[in-house]
């Protein structure tokens, strides 16, 4: 028997600790390795710029773990003492984050004779950004006259009361609307030493500005005016998200070098989006945000897009992971590049993968795929003189247009003739079809335009699906014709098959992939039969702008296919989704651009006209390198550049590196085909361009 208890006697006393490194407090609420050493600050508190705690003890597992001593409050107070209270430290049971660094009892006695404490305790921890806020909340609910005794005075309490990590406590799965924004505002007043919170409030509003005038895409998710109503009026600021506003401060600060704050704001966007998640609030502010995080990501710190990590803190059961995960990333698609952001995230119920098959994320029926048809409205074709269009339009006290050259035509608010109802479906239309705007425009916008013909390796054909569901779903008739069957409603529907057309993945095999070029090839042949069956303003620049999009996407499709099914370039015939007499008159309806632009409207606030010119530049050289045929495209190419810079000096804009970029790129690709074909001599049609250019010059002379 002394044996035995001798031998464990010294086992125990040669037993090592089985973790040598103490990890911080951050660092273990967030799950992650620390490499602090225990003294100085790990990478992780740093970064964040957060106080790096280390704890005396740390909680292990296995057979070296230190038994638990529970505390038990002290019964033998005397009862004649009606001041003298003993408080005790609560046990935290449910924590494990912190630990308690003495299990000895701390008590202290409140008297107005005498108020020292009978033990010293450890100086409290910081606060981290995550929990500052429960903090706070938790320390003014313990300081009210209601949890004191009526004989403790406030100031006594609050003198003497103990800084023990009993405060330290985890964010819980509340979603606290409400409070943000007080934090927010305190926070402010005390950087800039001011107590005046009207000044406060229109510093933020300054900083949020910031963002909004960098952007016109942003300004277009918001009704400017509503918007800080809601953010200076307390009883509207419900419907205010934190996620969405910490964001935009964390980029504005970045956009003013203030790096350090925008962490702190990044940080917090992140913690109050995961409580979103948490308690299943994942509303419209918070899928903003991740769109407005995402459109900026690229000018700020990388540190950032934290903000967009939405999906890694979706509770398990919310969604079927089996059926999500097919479509996941065609509902990503839809979250961020079609901003379906006017609907909350439980009610986008079903996704359509790149076969069009649509899968459910709910419990909910699934969706007939037969409504996915809409037929379109009768028309006369006897009556010319009218265009469904106008029928369509909306009415002229309701808002007022702006007769100007867009991928997609946006009225303006005329606030003081408009309902909330008006203003509610006008704001749904400018968040879904003004991110379409804004991938197309990003597209134009790369520098390597041409090569994305080749070298895209996604599929996001579900996408179109998915947005014509939504389309479909709309509860108005006349909203869903107006968003299916005018002008600029094509031209949006094109862009999501040119979208798609784009991205079609080369890893699919030959068979399946021409037959999903066959189905995008067929979208737009309706598109474009729809096109001259209902309308008669076909001939103008909007009419234009739909049969330019759509044979874009048939040479997208011919490049990848025949990329794919032909890697040696063996095949240099007319391809099947073009042909060249399309082609042909593709490059003569480039002139009706100059003519109805140059000579009809000004172009003076239109400079978005010039990207857009430059991406028909770099399709015109896509389809010599499809067809050498072709050459007379290197000469409109030509052509495009020497208008642009006529357009330039005629109407100056700032200067624009995208836009040199581009320039350059077309110049140089021009230069290399003509090193590997013959041009033609340029035909006559081609100076058209130059002859409105001198013809613009001589009227302002």
């Amino acid at each position: 028997m002394e044996d035995s208890d001798n031998k464990r006697n010294k086992m125990d006393n040669e037993k090592k600790p089985t973790r040598s490194t103490k990890a911080c407090l951050e660092c273990r609420s967030m799950k992650s390795r620390c490499n602090g050493d225990g003294t100085n600050t790990c990478e992780r508190c740093l970064k964040r710029g957060v106080a790096c705690v280390y704890e005396q003890t740390v909680r292990r597992r296995g057979k070296d773990k230190r038994p638990r001593i529970v505390t038990r409050r002290n019964k033998s107070k005397s009862k004649s003492d009606s001041f003298d209270e003993p408080v005790t430290k609560r046990p935290r049971t449910s924590l494990s984050t912190s630990t308690s660094s003495s299990f000895d009892e701390q008590q202290y006695t409140h008297s107005p004779q005498s108020s020292t404490p009978v033990l010293s305790t450890a100086a409290r921890p910081p606060l981290t950004s995550h929990s500052r806020q429960h903090s706070n909340d938790l320390f003014n609910s313990v300081t009210t006259p209601a949890f004191l005794s009526p004989n403790t005075q406030f100031a006594h309490f609050t003198q003497f009361a103990p800084p023990s990590p009993q405060f330290l406590i985890s964010p819980n799965t509340s979603y606290e609307r409400e409070t943000f924004w007080d934090l927010l505002v305190n926070d402010r007043c005390n950087v800039n030493q001011s107590k005046d919170r009207t000044k406060v409030n229109k510093s933020i509003s300054d900083d949020l500005w910031l963002v909004f005038s960098r952007c016109d895409f942003i300004a277009t998710l918001f009704n400017i005016s509503n918007f800080f109503d809601n953010i200076n009026d307390s009883a509207r600021r419900v419907n205010v998200e934190p996620s969405l506003i910490h964001s935009l401060l964390a980029i504005s600060h970045a956009l003013q070098g203030q790096f350090q704050i925008a962490y702190v704001m990044a940080d917090r966007a992140h913690s109050t989006l995961r409580s979103a998640m948490m308690t299943g609030r994942l509303t419209v502010g918070i899928a903003q945000s991740a769109v407005v995080g995402s459109a900026f990501c690229d000018c700020t710190q990388t540190d950032l897009t934290q903000v967009l990590q939405y999906y890694e803190s979706f509770p398990l059961g919310t969604f079927n992971i089996k059926r999500l995960a097919a479509p996941l990333y065609a509902a990503d698609a839809v979250i961020k590049n079609l901003a379906l952001t006017c609907l909350d995230a439980d009610k986008v119920a079903h996704v359509f993968d790149d076969d069009g098959i649509p899968i459910s994320t709910t419990e909910q029926e699934v969706i007939n795929f037969n409504d996915m048809h809409l037929q379109p409205p009768l028309h006369s074709t006897e009556d010319s003189s009218t265009c469904p269009c106008q029928s369509w339009a909306q009415p002229s006290h309701v808002t007022r247009k702006d007769d100007a050259i867009r991928f997609r035509h946006i009225p303006k608010f005329a606030t003081e003739n408009v309902s909330e109802s008006h203003i509610h479906q006008e704001e749904i239309r400018r968040v879904v079809w003004g991110t379409v705007n804004n991938g197309w425009y990003l597209q134009m916008l790369d520098p390597h335009a041409v090569a994305t013909l080749h070298t895209s390796q996604s599929s996001n054909y579900g996408v179109f699906y998915t947005a014509e569901s939504f389309v479909l779903s709309l509860p108005e008739e006349g909203l869903r014709r107006w968003s299916r069957y005018t002008l600029w409603a094509f031209v949006d529907r094109l862009k999501l098959l040119c979208h798609a057309a784009t991205r079609l993945s080369r890893s699919l095999p030959p068979l399946e992939l021409h037959m999903r070029a066959n189905k995008i090839s067929a979208e737009v042949d309706k598109i474009e039969r729809d096109l001259a069956n209902l309308h008669s303003c076909n001939r103008g620049v909007h009419g234009w702008h739909v049969s330019n999009v759509a044979f874009i996407t048939r040479l997208i499709l011919t490049a990848k296919t025949r990329q794919f099914s032909h890697p040696d370039g063996t095949n240099t015939g007319p391809s099947d989704y073009y042909t060249r007499q399309r082609a042909r008159e593709w490059l003569d309806a480039h002139s009706l651009i100059w003519d109805h632009i140059i000579n009809k409207q000004s172009i003076a606030n239109q400079p978005m006209i010039f990207v857009a010119l430059i991406c028909q530049a770099l399709r015109c050289l896509d389809l010599v390198a499809l067809d050498s045929a072709f050459t007379r495209a290197i000469h409109v190419a030509r052509n495009i550049l020497k208008g642009i810079e006529e357009m330039i000096a005629i109407y100056p804009t700032s200067e624009s590196s995208d836009l040199d970029k581009m320039m350059t790129k077309v110049k140089v690709s021009c230069d290399e085909l003509e090193k590997r074909t013959i041009l033609a001599q340029c035909q006559p049609n081609d100076s058209i361009i130059l002859q409105n250019i001198q013809y613009i010059k001589n009227e302002q002379s």
